[in-house]
This record gives C-alpha cells, structure tokens and sequence, in this order.
C-alpha cells in the first residue's frame, strides 16, 4: 500500500470514527435505555451481582441467552479483570461494527468500482441508509449500541469480498468470528455462500473448494449446542406457540411497527440491485450469481418460515427466521448504491435527476418501494429499435409526472377529498414511503440541485467524485450527529437521570416495580417488571417458569378488572409490592399521581416511594 493510500485509508476510517462518535452521543445514557439482551455491560452485570434480577421474571432465562454469544461471554469474563472491562468491551464492539461495516462496505464497492472516490460514496451512503432496517424485525437500526445482528454484518460482508476472489479459507475465518456472534445469521450466510458457487462455477464445486466451510459450521453450532447451559423441563411446542406467532422477532408479518415499510424497503433493494447485475442477461458473472442466491436463499427459507408460521410448526418459525435472510440481503444495498452512482453523472438530466431522487429517498426514508422513479431507471436499459425517438421523451416526462402527482398527494388532494384519498396514492405511488410534505419538497429540492450540479461536472468526474462525496459524508456525520443527540435529551437523558438517582440515593436492597423498558444498565439496583403480558413468552427460552411469572401477572391483574399498568388502583400496586416486595413504583410523569410519597420526579418519570408491609 503506497502513502498516499495509506492517508486514504486513514481518512476513510476516521470519518467512521468520527460518524461513530457522534452517533453514540451519550454512552452512559445508550446503556440505561438498552434493553437486557442487547447490550454485554447488562449481561456482565447480570453474572456479577445475579441478586438484582431475583424478582424479574424477564431474566429466567438469562444463564442461557447472556452466554449466546462470544461478545457477551468477553463482557462476562471481563468482570474478572476490572470493573470496568465490560464498558472498555462494548466501546469496542460499537467501533467494531461501525467502522468494521463502512470499510467492509467500501472494500465490497472496490470490486466493482475502479473509483476509490466512488467506492467510498457508496460506503457512505451504505451506511446512511442504515441497510439493517430492512430486517422486518421489531427494531429498527441500533448502530449506537453493540449488537449482535449488526456487529456480525462487517465479518459476513468481508467473507463476501474473500468469495468473490475465491478465498475460500479466508472468507471461512471471517464466518468462523461470525459464527461465534451470531450463529443463525451465519449459517444462512453459508447456505447463501454455497448457492452463489453453485449459480457461477458449478462445474467447479469439489471437496477441496468446500472443506473451509466445516469450520464456521463447527464455530456456529458450537456455541447453541456446546457452550449455551441446558435445562431440563422445557414448555411443550403448543405451550410456546401463542408466543412465537405473536413475537415480531419471529413472525414480522403479524407487526405492524416495521413489516409495512421493512419489505417495501427489500424490494428496492433488490430492484435495484438487479440492474447492477443484470439477473436476465446470458453472459455470466459474479455479480448475477450472488444476486440469485440472495433471492433464492430468501424464497426457500421464507417459504419453510412461512409454512412454518402457517401450519404452527414450532422448529420452523424459530430454526428459519426470515427476518434473518433479509439481514444477509442488506449486501445488495451497497450494489444498489454503485449502480445509483454510475447513473448520477450520465449524459441524460432525467437519469441524473431519477437516480439522485431515488438516493435522497433512501437516505432520508429508508423505507418505501419507489417503483415509478426505479420503472425509469428499467426503461434506460431496454434498447428500443423502433419509435427511440417518441420512447426518448418518456423518462422525463415520467419523472415530472410522479413528483407532481406526489406532491398533490400530499397537500392539495388530501385538503379536497381526505386523508384516506391521499393516503391511497401515495401508497400506490411509494408503498411503505411516509414523509412529511416539508421533507418530501426538501427531497425534490435537494435532488434537483444536486442533479444539476453532476449533470454539468459529467465530464470533470474528479470533480464529481469531490462534489458528491462531500455531500455523503455531511449527509451520514449529521445524520449521526441527530440520532447522537437524542441520547443527551428528552426522555433518554431522564431515563439515565433516573437510574442515577436511584443507584445513589436508594438502598442496595431496594426493587422497583417497572412496567416495561430499560433499567438495570446504571440503576444497579433490582426491578420486577410488573406490565400485563400475555403470550409474550420467548420461544427460544423453553422455561415453565416464564410462563407460570406470565401467568400470575394475569390473575394480579384480573382482581382489579384491568391490563393497563397505569390504570391499576393504588391498591393494586400495594398488592403488587406485596407479591414482589417492592419498595418503590416507576411510573410516567403525564400519569395522574397518586397517593403514595413521590421520592424522585423529572419531566418524563416520577418514582414513588411505597409503603412498607412488613
């Protein structure tokens, strides 16, 4: 590597470091709204002092889920250390799959881009998209926290660069760390590996190509079958099927938080992608395969989810979760954005205008299937012989129709016939896509603007390349900057106000009954989890316990007549700190008071101290 790569590199990964930072914001107010599975400081704490989580029924399985993975089992053993190896651990965790995943995406980019410039682009704008809300999970991005689901994706996207240089062993080792942090995902990815080689170079599959792959198999097994305590006593296949068909992690289609713009989003992506690869063309190439195997891996694993699903097959929900071959499709992302990059720049204003619109969309909305502005982007490639000329005028003209019908969509139509009217065309238009009249008139401006400046740099590409690279990175440093600040206000900062008032002002001994939510991560203290639940057992933990806590809650509640946490009587909270001998109640500030003293208030929570019972 010369120097002045070298400063390239160098200035490419800072620019994640800096994103990265900024994007954080708050550590310390990111760990007291994490939730208990998400995060190794949680987990750390949970082996430590065990005794904080007696009453909480949420962490009955918790000996099994905090060692699932390598990076909380690091987080674990850290504890040993120093006190402070769990924090040291998860900032390098959230290093790792920050940066990891923009290097990896720019590395995926430089084998299809001879532009390092242009490489870099689409690592930028990879990332801004947050390509791993297309999961179709119950959470969106979470790229200000360590993550297994996305601190996983730099290892699987490195392996992807090793197979499309036949590396073999090298792409196995990087599945090999992979496997070790999130075992399903890798698994799909190996099965998603050995479509790709047998859609390009089937003639050339042996022995020898395909040994490496034992070694993340044996890494992705080792740590569900070997390295996960078993317990004896599991619930039945019908005991844990209510929850599995009503667990968005598992079966996303019954949510409707994410699933409505989570496949909208896929199918740009895919879209998109295919005419970066050109799936329909007869010459073969590396790119065409990988795009079948996504879509097929995708079609033969949702088709078992979804038989699964259909039929209440227990192993099939929960062994082939197709939220999971989605996240392994976030790769045709960074393919969309090079293909997006190519058009930006062309001699054609309507190709120019069509492909930066679709770009602004995907950054701003990452939702939505914008199947007008990506039909243009369609017809440019066909290779019309007869009325070319007539054809020519289509894609502008087309374009000017659909901002103009959105737009009116938006306002005018809305303002004569209704909302219901408006919605409907706008759904017809942009499935998925909802932004505000203000964003998408920002979107348009913005995409002219940018548009024009590209069509008249066309020729001077270094020109370009500085133009449109400085609007990617402002783009991600100040999306990261508006995530990143939510972290040190509203109601993240008062979570964080909240757990520190009680870690400094209440006795060790103390448990507070909680409705839902976040809190041991610097409360340090215990907590029951009191709100009403039902069918909301995790089927991956088969615990009789869990569903016997579910069970006792529903019968708490039924004296009073109600399943609103905040519509219980204040005797019912006494009952409650009877069961769970609780000595203080968190409830939300907008909640009227009650009768009990209140020993801490902030504009979003306010604890009560309760009465002792003794």
């Amino acid at each position: 590597m010369t120097f002045s790569r070298k400063i390239e590199f160098i200035l490419l990964v800072l620019t994640f470091v800096m994103s990265t930072f900024l994007l954080v914001g708050s550590f310390e107010s990111r760990l007291a709204n994490s939730n208990g599975d998400d995060h190794p400081v949680v987990w750390a704490r949970y082996f430590t002092h065990p005794e904080n989580w007696v009453h909480d029924s949420n962490f009955i399985g918790s000996k099994a889920f905090g060692r699932a993975s390598l990076p909380n089992l690091l987080a674990i053993l850290s504890t040993k250390i120093h006190e402070s190896g769990p924090y040291i651990l998860s900032w390098l965790y959230v290093f790792i799959q920050n940066v990891g995943i923009g290097i990896a995406f720019y590395l995926f980019a430089r084998l299809q881009l001879e532009s390092k410039w242009q490489a870099m682009i689409v690592a930028f704008l990879s990332f801004s998209m947050y390509p791993w809300q297309l999961n179709l999970a119950y959470y969106p991005s979470m790229m200000h926290s360590p993550y297994p689901g996305h601190l996983v994706m730099p290892f699987i996207v490195l392996a992807a660069c090793f197979v499309f240089r036949y590396k073999m062993l090298e792409s196995c080792l990087c599945l090999a760390v992979a496997g070790l942090i999130h075992p399903s995902q890798t698994i799909q990815f190996i099965f998603l590996i050995l479509l790709f080689l047998g859609f390009y170079q089937k003639k050339q599959l042996n022995l020898k190509t395909l040994w490496p792959l034992v070694i993340p198999l044996i890494t992705s097994l080792a740590v569900p079958l070997v390295l996960v305590p078993h317990f004896k006593n599991p619930l039945t296949d019908q005991e844990l099927l209510p929850s599995a068909l009503l667990n968005p992690h598992l079966v996303p289609w019954n949510s409707t938080t994410f699933w409505p713009w989570g496949f909208p989003s896929m199918l740009s992506a895919f879209a998109i992608s295919a005419l970066q690869c050109k799936p329909f063309s007869k010459q073969p190439s590396k790119l065409k395969a990988f795009w079948w195997a996504n879509l097929t891996a995708l079609v033969v694993l949702g088709a078992f989810h979804v038989f699964g699903a259909k039929f209440k097959i227990l192993p099939l929900i929960i062994f082939c979760p197709f939220r999971v071959s989605v996240i392994n499709s976030v790769l045709l992302a960074p393919i969309a954005f090079i293909y997006l990059i190519k058009k930006v720049g062309r001699n054609s204003f309507a190709e120019n205008w069509t492909a930066t619109s679709i770009i602004l969309f995907l950054l701003i909305s990452k939702s939505g299937f914008f199947w007008g502005l990506i039909f243009i982007l369609f017809l440019g490639e066909v290779n019309w012989k007869k009325g070319g000329a007539i054809l020519a005028q289509l894609p502008p003209l087309f374009v000017l129709f659909w901002w103009l019908l959105y737009l009116f969509a938006g306002r005018p139509l809305r303002e004569i016939f209704g909302t219901d009217t408006s919605a409907a065309l706008r759904l017809i238009l942009s499935p998925g896509f909802s932004l505000t009249l203000n964003k998408i008139m920002m979107v348009l401006s913005a995409s002219l603007i940018l548009s024009t400046v590209s069509f008249y740099l066309r020729r001077k590409k270094q020109h370009w390349n500085c133009v449109f690279g400085l609007f990617a990175v402002l783009f991600m440093c100040f999306q990261s900057y508006l995530d990143g600040r939510e972290a040190f206000r509203g109601e993240l900062k008062t979570n964080w106000e909240m757990q520190r008032w009680a870690n400094q002002s209440t006795p060790k001994e103390s448990v507070f009954l909680f409705e839902s939510g976040s809190w041991r991560g610097v409360s340090d203290r215990q907590v029951q989890v009191v709100g009403y639940r039902k069918n909301q057992i995790l089927a991956y933990f088969r615990y009789r316990e869990a569903k016997e806590a579910e069970q006792k809650l529903q019968h708490l509640y039924g004296i009073y007549g109600v399943k609103d946490y905040s519509k219980l009587p204040d005797q019912g909270f006494l009952t409650f700190s009877k069961e769970f001998k609780g000595t203080h109640l968190i409830e939300r500030a907008e909640v009227p008071r009650r009768s009990f003293k209140v020993a801490y208030e902030n504009p979003h929570w306010r604890i009560y101290e309760l009465p002792s019972l003794n």
